[in-house]
């Protein structure tokens, strides 16, 4: 063509409607649905040259128009979608010439997937690995394989992890192949995190035990510190809490000595979730604000997806809900929901959502608890085992509320059942608890002590002494019921004893009830009781404040009764 007739046409592609140019320079680009269009009905006609240089030449202005774009471009979003269809034309290149193993178009996906995944960026990732996918007869057997890899990662982060599962057990049975050799722990490691969500938690460990060996061998400092902490997850979500702060203190350390402060943060957060769980309401507050502050500002930097601002949030307002606060509680609770509801995270959504039916509850509003209760559960059903379980816990404890004994009994021991399936001992217990104390109000006693009974075996096991209190507190109310003041008072200083290793609060309070239940006695007991009480709070092994704290209590009630 001649200058003025390339002119011509040029001022007539800038007047077509579905035409965008570039007020600065040379450029021109179809609107995206005329894209798709040309992609259609004309892009096969440039195959049919038996070269294929001319598509060839096509994908190679693209490449570079889209790297042009990329560079410029502020919106993240128009980012995302030049980065994929710059992906199909590195890829469609290295087609044309045969994938080798360092092709850079492939490199570029791997390296893609891994930021979007770790982002959450799932319409991202769906796009990339479509494009990619396009090309997987061509790949190499090793490309082929870290595709699979890539879209099991792509169905974990979706929350699909049996699907996800398939896929990794099948790359695990690439035996001999040196990709499985040099992917191997990787494979371990992504499996344990399936098998932790979906609570198959003794195949978790294993799983994550055998990365971390691998890990070691390699001497991989960084890994080694994430599988510390993915095992320790997994001990936390068995109820194991003292194995779990082992593995995590191991885990922070390493993240502190390599200098992550992500993988620090992560720490910092499971620890204080718990120290909550423990009681130990101080140290878990101080290790979520600060875990939330570091989380808060590597989002604003693009280094973790915001769902983790989401989990700190969500961890500070269980423990504010614990210290009494529930105003603080509700706002943390609601910031983090609506992170979640913004991702689509319905693990996140259903485990909130039995927080605000707790507040609710609290509050004594039955009917709204119970609509939240129910949510939890269709959000948690088939894939979230642990929320599930909170929910029919809850919904149980609203229907006894409501004098639906028959069907509140029904739904906890369902609870029960459901806790022991995937080993998760802390809600089993705290089930059981909770069983024994309806059992013995429906008198049904017998039952009620069979439930108590394997409840103290899990609690004295897992040392949940807040839990083993709440037992030694529902023996002693038995005891004293009936008249068996001694032996009453006798579970009661153990209930005193476990609180003392709960919470200060919780001692107190447990010291105080108890001394509330000596002055009900008859006179002629009160001083029998007393010396029982000071015995064997004597006998106890608690520090220095705890005693002196005890013993000024039981002088007080003896001035004022002259005993």
């Amino acid at each position: 063509m001649s200058d003025a007739h390339i002119d011509g046409v040029w001022h007539r592609l800038k007047s077509l409607s579905f035409v965008r140019h570039s007020t600065t320079g040379d450029d021109i680009a179809l609107h995206d649905e005329m894209r798709r269009m040309v992609l259609r009905w004309c892009w096969g006609k440039q195959t049919r040259d038996s070269t294929g240089l001319q598509q060839q030449e096509l994908s190679t202005l693209m490449i570079t128009y889209y790297k042009q774009e990329i560079a410029r471009e502020q919106s993240p979003a128009l980012r995302q979608a030049y980065q994929a269809e710059m992906l199909y034309h590195l890829l469609y290149l290295e087609k044309a010439q045969g994938f080798t193993p360092t092709s850079p178009g492939f490199a570029f996906f791997l390296e893609q997937m891994q930021r979007a995944l770790d982002l959450r960026q799932y319409t991202y990732t769906r796009s990339l690995l479509q494009e990619a996918s396009e090309f997987e007869d061509d790949l190499l057997p090793e490309q082929r394989y870290s595709l699979l890899e890539q879209e099991a990662r792509l169905l974990q982060n979706e929350e699909k992890y049996e699907s996800a599962l398939e896929r990794y057990e099948l790359l695990l049975h690439l035996e001999g192949t040196p990709w499985l050799q040099e992917h191997h722990a990787d494979l371990l490691y992504e499996r344990g995190i399936c098998f932790t969500r979906l609570r198959h938690l003794p195949e978790a460990i294993y799983s994550l035990t055998r990365s971390l060996e691998i890990y070691e061998a390699q001497q991989n400092e960084k890994r080694i510190a994430l599988t510390y902490g993915r095992i320790g997850y997994a001990y936390y979500k068995q109820g194991d809490l003292e194995t779990a702060i082992k593995y995590y203190d191991h885990s922070l350390k390493l993240h502190r000595g390599a200098g992550n402060q992500v993988g620090y943060a992560d720490i910092l957060n499971s620890l204080g979730m718990v120290y909550a769980m423990q009681g130990k309401l101080s140290q878990a507050s101080h290790h979520c604000h600060i875990a939330l502050r570091y989380r808060r500002e590597f989002y604003k930097e693009q280094e973790v997806s915001e769902v983790s601002v989401a989990i700190s949030l969500r961890t500070l307002g269980d423990v504010y809900y614990r210290l009494g606060d529930a105003t603080q509680a509700r706002q943390c609770f609601q910031q983090a929901y609506d992170i979640y509801e913004r991702y689509a995270d319905q693990q996140g959504m259903a485990s909130t959502s039995n927080y605000f039916g707790q507040l609710a509850l609290d509050e004594g509003s039955l009917t709204e608890a119970n609509e939240w209760f129910q949510k939890a559960a269709r959000l948690a059903s088939h894939f979230d085992p642990e929320s599930e379980i909170r929910s029919l816990n809850r919904q149980s404890r609203v229907l006894f509320k409501q004098r639906k004994e028959h069907e509140a009994i029904e739904l906890m021991q369902q609870a029960i059942e459901q806790a022991e399936q995937i080993r998760d001992f802390h809600q089993q217990t705290e089930s059981l608890v909770e069983l024994a104390r309806m059992l013995r109000r429906a008198s049904r006693l017998e039952e009620a002590q069979q439930a108590l009974t394997k409840a103290e075996l899990l609690a004295r096991r897992y040392n949940y002494f807040y839990l083993l209190g709440d037992i030694m507190y529902i023996q002693g109310d038995a005891c004293y019921s009936d008249g068996r003041n001694e032996e009453a008072f006798r579970f009661y200083t153990l209930y005193c004893y476990s609180m003392a290793h709960y919470t200060l609060e919780a001692y107190h309070k447990a010291v105080r009830q108890t001394l509330d239940y000596l002055i009900d006695l008859p006179q002629d007991r009160i001083n029998q009781i007393w010396h029982q009480l000071s015995n064997d709070w004597a006998a106890l092994e608690l520090d220095e404040e705890q005693q002196r704290f005890m013993e000024q209590e039981l002088e007080e009630v003896r001035a004022h009764l002259e005993l």
